[in-house]
C-alpha cells in the first residue's frame, strides 16, 4: 500500500512538473510571437511577408503596432482589388480622396500612370502630397490629348473648360490661340496666366496683329471697332 501511494506521488509530481513546462512553454511562445488569422510569426521579425493572408487595413495596422521596426509586406486593398505593398508602378483611371490616403501604404511607389483620369483636383493634390512619385496623366484640349509634362498646347475657342485645364498642365509655357477670334477672352486669358506666352491674332481692320505687336497705324479708323478689339492687343503702346 505504501508502495502504490510513493508510486502516486512520484507520479503526480512529474505530472505537475511536465504541465508546469508546458505553460512555462506555451507562455514564452506566447509571449515572443502574434498571431494573424490564426498563424504564430516571432515577435522580434525583422522582415514579415503577409501576401499570403487577406488582411485590412485596420488588421495591418494592428500587426505594425506590434511590430514597428519590422518592413511588413502585404496586400493592400485598392480600388476594389488588392496591390502589392511593394510595388513600384501602380496604373490608374480613377481617383478618389480615399485612394490618395491608400497610397500611404506603398513605401517603395515611384510611378503612377494616370493616363485617362480625369479627376484632375485629385491628381494635383497626389502629385503634392507625394513629391517623389513621377505622375503621369493626360489632358484633353481641344480634342488632343496632352501629357501633363507638355509645353505647349493649341486652344481653339478658349472656352471656360479649355481655360481652366491650362492649370493642370504645370509645365505649360506656350498656347498657341491663333484660331481664337474671341478678343476679350484672349485679353482675359492672357492676364489669368501672366507666366504662359498666349500666341494669338486680332483682326483689326483689315489688318491683322499679333498678340506681341507694339505699334498700329490705321489710315480710316473705327472707333468702334478699335474700341472692341484694341484691348486685345495687350503689348500695343503706340496707335497712329
Amino acid at each position: 500500500m505504501k508502495k502504490a501511494n510513493k508510486g502516486l506521488i512520484i507520479f503526480l509530481l512529474v505530472l505537475v512538473l511536465v504541465l508546469g513546462a508546458a505553460v512555462a512553454g506555451m507562455a514564452w511562445f506566447l509571449g515572443s510571437h502574434i498571431f494573424v488569422e490564426g498563424h504564430a510569426y516571432p515577435s522580434g521579425a525583422q522582415e514579415l511577408d503577409l501576401r499570403s493572408r487577406k488582411l485590412s487595413v485596420a488588421e495591418y495596422e494592428a500587426v505594425r503596432e506590434q511590430l514597428p521596426d519590422c518592413e511588413i509586406i502585404w496586400n493592400v486593398p485598392f480600388q476594389g482589388t488588392v496591390r502589392d505593398s511593394n510595388a513600384a508602378s501602380l496604373s490608374l483611371t480613377q481617383l478618389s480622396a480615399e485612394d490618395l490616403d491608400m497610397l500611404s501604404y506603398f513605401p517603395e511607389l515611384k510611378a503612377v500612370d494616370a493616363a485617362g483620369c480625369r479627376d484632375y483636383e485629385l491628381l494635383m493634390e497626389l502629385q503634392r502630397r507625394y513629391p517623389n512619385i513621377a505622375l503621369e496623366y493626360t489632358v484633353n484640349i481641344g480634342g488632343t490629348e496632352y501629357a501633363n509634362t507638355a509645353t505647349s498646347v493649341v486652344a481653339t475657342d478658349l472656352s471656360d473648360e479649355e481655360i481652366s485645364l491650362f492649370a493642370y498642365l504645370p509645365a505649360l509655357e506656350t498656347v498657341d490661340a491663333r484660331a481664337c477670334k474671341d478678343t476679350a477672352r484672349l485679353a482675359e486669358t492672357a492676364s489669368t496666366y501672366e507666366n504662359v506666352k498666349l500666341q494669338y491674332q486680332v483682326e483689326l481692320l483689315g489688318q491683322t496683329f499679333t498678340e506681341s505687336v507694339t505699334q498700329a497705324r490705321f489710315e480710316k479708323p473705327d472707333a468702334a471697332q478699335l474700341a472692341g478689339k484694341l484691348p486685345g492687343l495687350t503689348s500695343l503702346k503706340t496707335v497712329h
